[in-house]
C-alpha cells in the first residue's frame, strides 16, 4: 500500500518525456540554446482533440526527438483532475490561458524566447512525419516574423496605413495595399510566397509606391495594436470582399486601380502593376481634370463621359460614383451606355435595405414575448413576417418588371434579378413558415420541434 502511495505521489506531477510545464524556464532554455518555444495548451483527460493530438504525434518518442533540436517543447495542460499538474502549473497555467487568450483546445504556439506568438496551430492528422513538416514551415515564417521584431508584416512592407499616406505624399508615390488573410487565405498566400515576400519584388515596387499590408487573419496575435483597430475599419470602407485585394491609391487614399493574385512571379507581376499605374496616373489627370467642376456641370459630365468610355467593365465597377454622376445628369441618355448601374444596382440596394428591415422586424416582435416565447407566439410571428417578405418582395418584384419594361436593354440583366429575387423570397418565407414548430421533422412521430429560431442568411443564387 505504501509503494502504491509513493508510486501515485511520484508520478502525480509526471510531464510527458522532453516535455515541461515551466514555462519561464522554456524560455531562459529557448534563449540560451536559440530556440524557439512550440507551447502545446491542452485539456488532457477531457479534451478528445488533444487526446488524439497527444497520441498521434506529441507523445512519440520520434516526434520528440526530432522537434527538440528546434524548439523546447512546453504543455501548458487545463486537464479537469488538477492532481495531473504542478503546484506551479495549477497557480501559473490560468494565467498563460487568460494572457494567451486560449478559447479551444488544443491551441499550440510557436513562440520566441520571450514569449511573443509568432505562429499558431492545433491538430493535424498524419502522425510525427507529418506534423514535423507542417512545423517546418510554420517555424520557417516564425522566424520571418521574428526577424521583423515580431510583426507579421513583411521586410520592406508596412501596416501603418495613414502613415503609409504621409510617405506616399512626401516621396511622390501611390500606395499598393495588400488586402489580405495571411494565416488562411490559400491565394493570399500563394501571392505573398510567389511575389510579395520575395526581395526583387520589394527592392523594385518600392521605388514606384509604398507597400502596405492590411492582414485579416485568423490569429489576430499576429497584428500590432494599431492594425487590429485600424484594418477592420479599413476593410469595411474599402468594401473588401474577397482577399487577396491589391488596390492601388493614390497619397489621399483614392482607389485608382485593383488587382489580386497574377501568377508568373516578381518580374511578370511588376510589369502588371506598371500597366495598372499607367491607368491609375490617368485617373489621377482625369481627377484633376474635373476638380473644379461644379457637379452636374456640361463640361464636368463631358469629361466624365469620356474617361469612362475608355474603361471596360471592371474598371467601371471602381468608378461607380462617376457613373451614377451621368445618370444623375440624364438617365435618358446614359441609362443605356450603363444598365446595370441604372437599374440593377439601385434593384439590388433595395433588396439588401429589405432584408436587414426583415430580420430586425424579426428580432424585434421575438423579443416582445421575451426570453420563453411560445410555440404558438412564435407562429404569429413567423405568420407575420411572411406576409411582410410577400408584400416587400411583390413591391421590389413590380419596380423591377417596370424597368424591364421601360429598358428592353437591360432585359436579361432584370430578369436575372427577379430569378434571383423569387429563390430569396420563398427561402425566407419557407423558413417563416418553419418557425414555431409549423414543420413536422422526420422520423419525430409528427411532434412538433420546439425552441426559438433566427431568421437564417439565404445563400443566393451566384451572379453570372
Amino acid at each position: 500500500m505504501a509503494a502504491a502511495l509513493a508510486f501515485a505521489a511520484g508520478t502525480a506531477f509526471a510531464m510527458p518525456k522532453g516535455w515541461t510545464d515551466d514555462f519561464d524556464a522554456a524560455k531562459a532554455q529557448a534563449a540560451k540554446e536559440g530556440k524557439l518555444l512550440l507551447v502545446d495548451f491542452s485539456g488532457s483527460d477531457w479534451c478528445g482533440w488533444c487526446k488524439k493530438l497527444d497520441k498521434e504525434v506529441f507523445a512519440k518518442p520520434e516526434f520528440v526527438e526530432q522537434a527538440s533540436k528546434d524548439f523546447v517543447l512546453v504543455l501548458i495542460d487545463s486537464p479537469n483532475d488538477k492532481s495531473k499538474l504542478s503546484a506551479k502549473a495549477k497557480k501559473e497555467n490560468p494565467k498563460l490561458c487568460k494572457k494567451y487568450k486560449i478559447k479551444g483546445y488544443p491551441t499550440v504556439l510557436l513562440m520566441d524566447a520571450e514569449g511573443k506568438v509568432l505562429g499558431k496551430t492545433g491538430y493535424k492528422d498524419g502522425g510525427p512525419g507529418k506534423y514535423l513538416k507542417h512545423l517546418a514551415k510554420l517555424k520557417k515564417k516564425a522566424e520571418k516574423r521574428a526577424a521583423n521584431g515580431g510583426s507579421s508584416t513583411p521586410a520592406g512592407w508596412t501596416d501603418d496605413f495613414d502613415a503609409a499616406k504621409a510617405q506616399a505624399a512626401k516621396e511622390g508615390k501611390f500606395l499598393l495595399v495588400d488586402f489580405s488573410g495571411s494565416d488562411w487565405c490559400g491565394w493570399c498566400m500563394k501571392l505573398d510566397e510567389e511575389v510579395f515576400s520575395k526581395p526583387e519584388f520589394v527592392e523594385e515596387a518600392k521605388k514606384e509606391y509604398v507597400l502596405v499590408l492590411i492582414d485579416s487573419p485568423r490569429d489576430d496575435s499576429i497584428l500590432s495594436e494599431k492594425a487590429k483597430e485600424q484594418n477592420p475599419k479599413l476593410c469595411k470602407q474599402y468594401k473588401i470582399q474577397g482577399f487577396p485585394s491589391v488596390l492601388m491609391m493614390d497619397a489621399d487614399g483614392s482607389v485608382l486601380g485593383k488587382t489580386g493574385y497574377q501568377k508568373g512571379g516578381p518580374e511578370k507581376y511588376l510589369k502588371h502593376l506598371a500597366k495598372l499605374k499607367k491607368a491609375a496616373a490617368a485617373k489621377v489627370d482625369f481627377l484633376k481634370s474635373i476638380s473644379g467642376l461644379a457637379k452636374g456641370s456640361p463640361a464636368r459630365i463631358a469629361k466624365i463621359d469620356e474617361f469612362l468610355g475608355e474603361l471596360d467593365d471592371d474598371d467601371l465597377e471602381d468608378n461607380e460614383e462617376f457613373v451614377m454622376e451621368l445618370l444623375a445628369a440624364d438617365k435618358g441618355k446614359y441609362a443605356k451606355k450603363y444598365p446595370e448601374f441604372a437599374y440593377i444596382k439601385p434593384l439590388e440596394k433595395k433588396l439588401e435595405e429589405s432584408m436587414e428591415s426583415i430580420q430586425e422586424d424579426f428580432t424585434k416582435r421575438v423579443k416582445e414575448f421575451g426570453s420563453k416565447a411560445s410555440e404558438e407566439q412564435l407562429k404569429v410571428v413567423g405568420k407575420e413576417m411572411s406576409e411582410a417578405v410577400k408584400a416587400k418582395f411583390a413591391e421590389i418584384k413590380k419596380e423591377a418588371e417596370d424597368a424591364k419594361a421601360g429598358a428592353p436593354e437591360a432585359a436579361e440583366k432584370i430578369d436575372e434579378f427577379i430569378q434571383k429575387l423569387d429563390y430569396i423570397s420563398n427561402a425566407i418565407e419557407k423558413q417563416m413558415n418553419e418557425i414555431g414548430g409549423n414543420k413536422k421533422k422526420k422520423g419525430s412521430g409528427g411532434k412538433k420541434s420546439g425552441g426559438k429560431k433566427k431568421v437564417k442568411k439565404v445563400r443566393q443564387p451566384a451572379d453570372k
